[in-house]
């Protein structure tokens, strides 16, 4: 994923697999490439979806978590929250989507965004390549029959079971 193209294909995939689905899950460090009108990676298909009543679980790493807190440094940002994380803006979409949930969790290992048919795994390092931690890093691509997607399904459940309400985190 070190190039552009590379990059834009994802995004189509990702894309596609979005407007395929019946059901949303993702775990990420922000969700800003899903859930940012202004980023618009994502938004519009999200958007589109959770308009026609489908349902999105979100589960965003904790601000305040001591792993949240080692990226942050290591990334070099400074004050308390990552700039990426737009808490104004989540909670605005929180408050309006009713089949928009999302949940707050320390547990960090990686990133996934899956549907009912595709999952992209991204898993999470602390490798830094200049200033920060390199996000040109490897993504993992499974179709929901593979057995990798149920084991991932699997965690995703397991860090929702031990996550924390959006209202605990966010005043």
């Amino acid at each position: 994923m070190r190039n552009s193209s590379s990059k834009n294909n994802r995004n189509i995939e990702i894309s596609n697999s979005i407007d395929c689905s019946n059901e949303l899950h993702l775990i990420a460090e922000t969700g800003k490439s899903y859930l940012d009108i202004a980023t618009d990676r994502h938004w519009k298909n999200i958007k589109a979806k959770l308009d026609n009543g489908i349902h999105f679980r979100v589960l965003l790493v904790n601000p305040t978590c001591k792993n949240k807190k080692v990226r942050n440094r290591l990334n070099n940002i400074e004050g308390e929250t990552d700039r990426k994380l737009d808490l104004t803006n989540l909670k605005r979409l929180n408050d309006k989507y009713d089949n928009l949930e999302i949940r707050f969790t320390n547990q960090i290992y990686c990133s996934l965004f899956f549907t009912d048919k595709y999952m992209i795994y991204d898993p999470y390092h602390l490798g830094k390549v200049g200033d920060r931690i390199e996000n040109n890093f490897i993504a993992i691509e499974f179709e929901s029959d593979n057995q990798n997607y149920n084991i991932l399904k699997s965690h995703f459940n397991n860090s929702w079971s031990l996550s924390k309400d959006f209202e605990d985190i966010v005043e």
